[in-house]
């Protein structure tokens, strides 16, 4: 699979495991950041398939 995401977790050890699931499921994870804002600024420059997250808030 060619699909990118972008994980926003605030907990690394919860992060990684979620990295680890996604590759072993052939996704390439561009990025792990802590906060929305972080991952907002990231997505202005890079192109990603699907944010996944819970660290936005409104």
């Amino acid at each position: 699979m060619d699909d990118k995401i972008l994980v926003v977790e605030d907990e690394i050890i919860t992060a990684e495991h979620i990295k680890l699931a996604l590759k072993n499921q052939g996704y390439q994870v561009v990025s792990l950041l802590i906060s929305g804002e972080e991952a907002i600024n990231k997505v202005e420059d890079t192109e990603v398939d699907l944010v996944d997250g819970h660290q936005f808030k409104g």
